[in-house]
């Protein structure tokens, strides 16, 4: 039975039988500008993966600001940029930073991941062959970091019924989460990781005061999570009641989990010259180009702010939020 040209919305493939075309939502230069208008539907070859990479049938993506970036051309127009880095004619962007789906085809040389397995997708993209990567540091600071989905070099992020991912990113999706929930937390999460748990010497501890501004947002959300998971209290600051419930509810209950709970969480030593509780794990290829503190102590931007304190005494309510009017 032949393959279809393109598979509609909402339906997929047989595993493994990959379209030779696909729908997307997809930016051009000719229609820069606000999101709404510049990502429209459109029909384009599904890519093939190259060696390292692995091609998986979309079910969910995480929606990140860095596409109303790309949308509007600004600060960076992507599509230039990546025409310009590869050579590449292609005259269009396909968004999307966060993916959870099911692998369709590998390329040459993956074998952490097979066709049928059920994936998330982390956000961080570099060369392999980068000598910062091949030294062993951190790679999303190497010279070849970027965001996959944003100002990467391949294009075809998960705003599409297909995407293309290094090996590196994918990851298994948690059977508890739905497909939608899988696909929400990588880039948001990994970023408000290293900025609580990044600074060599200087991770959030048990008892730490935590200021999280913009808590009802996609880092700040995560943050309040990761912080009572190591023991903190997190203090969101909001612009609303109604943000200010969404922070609380982001927080778990007060003593479920977390190094300073009663129910046998493990504790390591981290990569300081103290043991120190861990948190949540580290996952792979945690972090941001856009705000994230490495582990090597340098920073950039970012657009949640977390500052942190530790007091006299370890907290007790599960979130504190302050609204600004």
């Amino acid at each position: 039975m032949a393959i279809a040209s393109t598979v509609p919305i909402g339906s997929l493939p047989p595993v493994g039988e990959v379209p030779p075309r696909m729908i997307a939502q997809v930016v051009r230069q000719s229609r820069l500008g606000d999101p709404e208008a510049a990502f429209q539907p459109e029909e384009i070859d599904t890519p093939a993966p190259r060696a390292g990479e692995v091609l998986i049938a979309v079910m969910a993506a995480g929606i990140n600001f860095n596409n109303v970036w790309a949308a509007r051309g600004v600060p960076i127009d992507v599509i230039g940029q990546r025409q310009k880095m590869t050579g590449d004619t292609a005259d269009f962007h396909v968004g999307g930073s966060d993916a959870s789906g099911i692998v369709y085809a590998i390329g040459d040389g993956v074998d952490n991941v097979k066709v049928g397995d059920e994936v998330v997708v982390h956000h961080g993209w570099w060369d392999p062959d980068d000598p910062w990567v091949l030294a062993g540091k951190d790679p999303m600071l190497a010279p070849s970091a970027r965001i996959w989905g944003y100002d990467w070099p391949r294009n075809y992020g998960s705003f599409a019924q297909f995407c293309i991912a290094q090996a590196h990113q994918v990851m298994p999706k948690a059977d508890h989460l739905t497909w939608e929930q899988a696909a929400a937390c990588s880039l948001v999460g990994t970023t408000a990781y290293r900025m609580l748990y990044g600074w060599l010497g200087n991770p959030v501890q048990p008892g730490d005061v935590v200021l999280v501004c913009g808590g009802s947002g996609g880092v700040g959300s995560q943050a309040i999570q990761l912080v009572k998971w190591g023991g903190g209290l997190p203090v969101a600051v909001v612009s609303g009641p109604d943000k200010g419930e969404m922070s609380s509810s982001s927080a778990p209950s007060a003593g479920s989990t977390g190094p300073s709970s009663t129910t046998g969480a493990s504790r390591r030593t981290g990569p300081t010259r103290r043991a120190r509780p861990s948190g949540p794990p580290r996952p792979a290829g945690s972090g941001s180009r856009s705000g994230t503190p490495s582990a090597t102590g340098r920073t950039r931007p970012s657009s949640s702010s977390i500052l942190a304190r530790r007091p006299s005494r370890p907290p007790s309510s599960p979130a504190l939020t302050v609204a600004w009017s």
